[in-house]
């Protein structure tokens, strides 16, 4: 599969990454610096049946953080996580979560922004997680050759 299958058709809010597909969440928005992805909670991504599991948690803030910074790139280029710290703030329990991102810093390689993540239980949004993300960009392959 090739690189930029993997990444995905970001524009049309699934993302075509395995992982993603895998947790099954979607895109809500992105563009201008900014993302929000909606993950349906199901038994598969808790830990008791109730409560998200930190990692599933943790990638969504990732691939948050990621399409945020993204979106201010070049089409062709991607990114890739070099680095991400996580604070879980309160159990992730509801119906879906919503993760946003947001860039906060976009430079030639390396990249940061920062993601939030609600838990969504009877339509009342409880911050769960909060990321830092730093991002390595990267150009297309031809790109790099030149």
């Amino acid at each position: 599969m090739s690189e930029q299958a993997r990444s995905g058709d970001m524009a049309s809010g699934n993302p075509q990454m395995p992982i993603a597909r895998t947790l099954g969440f979607h895109f809500t928005r992105r563009g201008g610096g900014m993302s929000e992805l909606v993950q349906p909670v199901t038994e598969a991504i808790t830990f008791d049946g109730v409560a998200v599991q930190a990692g599933a948690v943790a990638t969504i803030a990732d691939f948050a953080g990621g399409a945020a910074v993204a979106s201010l790139l070049p089409p062709d280029w991607r990114v890739t996580t070099a680095d991400m710290t996580v604070k879980l703030l309160a159990p992730a329990v509801g119906e879906r979560l919503i993760a946003r991102g947001q860039a906060l810093q976009t430079g030639k390689t390396i990249s940061v922004a920062r993601s939030d993540v609600f838990a969504v239980a009877d339509g009342v949004e409880t911050l769960c997680a909060t990321a830092l993300v730093t991002l390595r960009n990267s150009a297309p392959p031809a790109a790099r050759a030149a």
